[in-house]
């Protein structure tokens, strides 16, 4: 069947022009006004390359995903591949070829392209709204510096030399697809070895055997376990950039005549350190299939907030989004308005509101208390950027440990209302009415999603989205942040974290939330746990 990387090379290649041409739109956008420049930014959400983009991705990940599972069943001798290299067959005749060995119903392979057409959206968005926030930052700072026009694009362009987006610069998509093809291809291969696991229920760890195998993964070289063990939802590759490793599986009677014998300890290192994979890689297929399957639910919860809508990828047609969703500037007093309603407030009690508290949030519906003996962890993120809910349910999902707890997420809506300085903080995710450099009353409704645990389970979580920030970082700027998670509930002082409290009073519909130091009188109040970094902005 070929080197799957093939197909990664193959799509980057394609990949390099399209995101070119992405950049040649940015930049024929910016003009001598900045300041319009920057409020107009998010029409480019819906370019039509985009559409490219994705149909890109679509074709690598799903040809990966296909020649995974041609591969899992040639070697279990369910399909004869004829000596076809595979993945150098165009797209149309790799499908044409895989659906004509049927080794999956017709249903299947839909909800198969359907999966990964998806993928191929999120990929393809996530990636143009990074490169529109970086924009929309250098803009900030290129408007209070007094940049010109001809400043900024040098300054821009340098600027996605160090993304690695360009054909100077691709190391970023190099991963990127790189990643993207042999996740899929591992994908595949464990469907169709899951599929046969009663047949071929002994399975071996495999890497390539050269220099660049990294040390935990040599370790695991040769490493056998039974299909079921819980290994296999750690350690199924790939287990870290570009992992090249792999899963060999045999019968019974094949293990036994090779003398394979399962174990139920993994490697250990010289010091006594049991391996692992590399750090944000220790989730199999079968955890990746629990993740998307949360994912969905959280996805369904936030579209039914009506809250200010995110750009709306199109799941078919020519664009890549139907729409930029809220994000447009010009469009404020339309997003003012929504926020209001969706808060159930009027502007003159909006007003009356911020007299008395200048930061505050309304839920429509109340808070409800943590259930007794557990603990509420709660991260807020933009409602506009509902592909981060996602990216965070993932995460948690891909930790074994962490499952059962991400199976319980709840996703609630709020609207935030505040004072802040437009020169500070100028978001395209907040609405203001003015844009000049002044105190302005900013509005956004927010997603927040809300984990229920153990006590004893609130260190593990906290360090999973440490790790998340960490690593991967928020896909759009502000769209979630550690230091603004909150702990309601049960459970002892968690490190980094100091006590405030949630003050609350009811609205004729809804709640009005103040966090603070001290308990607000005449309020409702709850002590809660903060970071330290939040906790010194609250009054």
């Amino acid at each position: 069947m070929g080197n799957v990387e093939v197909i990664a090379a193959r799509a980057l290649a394609q990949s390099i022009p399209q995101n070119e041409q992405f950049l040649d739109e940015i930049e024929k956008h910016i003009t001598d006004d900045l300041q319009k420049s920057q409020n107009t930014l998010w029409e480019l959400l819906a370019s039509n390359t985009g559409a490219q983009i994705v149909d890109t991705n679509y074709r690598a990940i799903m040809h990966a995903a296909m020649t995974g599972q041609l591969e899992a069943a040639n070697v279990a001798g369910i399909v004869e591949m004829g000596g076809a290299e595979f993945v150098n067959l165009p797209f149309e005749q790799a499908i044409k070829f895989f659906q004509s060995k049927k080794i999956v119903s017709r249903e299947e392979f839909d909800r198969m392209a359907q999966a990964y057409k998806r993928q191929a959206f999120n990929m393809a968005g996530l990636t143009r709204q990074y490169e529109l926030t970086r924009v929309h930052e250098l803009l900030n700072g290129a408007m209070t510096e007094g940049t010109t026009r001809k400043e900024f694009v040098k300054q821009m362009r340098e600027e996605f030399e160090g993304l690695g987006v360009t054909k100077q610069s691709k190391a970023h998509l190099e991963t990127v697809y790189s990643n993207g093809v042999l996740g899929s291809f591992a994908e595949g291969r464990y469907q169709q070895q899951n599929a046969l696991a009663d047949i071929r229920p002994i399975w071996q760890y495999r890497t390539v055997g050269d220099k660049a195998v990294r040390e935990a993964h040599r370790l695991m070289d040769e490493h056998v376990a039974e299909a079921e063990d819980p290994i296999w939802d750690e350690w199924y590759p790939p287990n870290g950039h570009r992992c090249r490793c792999r899963v060999e599986t045999f019968t019974r009677s094949a293990a036994e005549r090779k003398g394979l014998v399962p174990k139920k300890e993994l490697p250990k290192f010289e010091n006594g350190k049991t391996v692992a994979p590399d750090k944000g890689w220790n989730g199999s297929p079968r955890q990746i299939d629990i993740g998307n399957e949360i994912a969905a639910r959280v996805r369904e919860q936030a579209s039914a907030m009506q809250m200010l809508a995110p750009p709306t990828l199109a799941t078919e047609g020519k664009g890549v989004y139907s729409s930029i969703g809220d994000l447009g500037r010009v469009n404020d007093a339309m997003r003012i308005a929504k926020v209001d309603a969706f808060a159930n407030l009027t502007p003159p009690k909006v007003a009356k509101l911020v007299d008395e508290q200048p930061f505050f949030s309304v839920y429509p519906r109340a808070l409800q208390a943590a259930p007794k003996g557990k603990a509420f962890i709660e991260v807020p993120v933009h409602s506009q950027n509902s592909d981060s809910l996602e990216q965070l349910a993932k995460r948690l999902a891909l930790d074994p440990a962490l499952a059962s707890i991400a199976r319980s997420i709840r996703v609630l809506g709020r609207a935030s209302y505040g004072k802040f300085d437009a020169r500070i903080w100028n978001a395209n995710e907040i609405a203001h009415q003015a844009l000049g450099n002044e105190m302005v009353l900013g509005r956004s409704t927010e997603a927040t999603l809300q984990l229920t645990a153990e006590p004893g389970q609130i260190q593990k979580i906290m360090a999973v989205l440490e790790q998340a920030e960490l690593e991967h970082g928020a896909p759009i700027r502000h769209a979630w942040s550690v230091g603004e998670v909150r702990i309601r509930g049960a459970g002892a002082a968690q490190r980094g974290m100091v006590d405030a409290y949630l003050n609350k009073r009811p609205l004729p519909k809804g709640e009005q939330i103040v966090m603070s130091k001290k308990p607000l009188a005449g309020w409702k109040n709850e002590k809660i746990q903060v970071n330290e970094r939040l906790f010194a902005f609250l009054r």
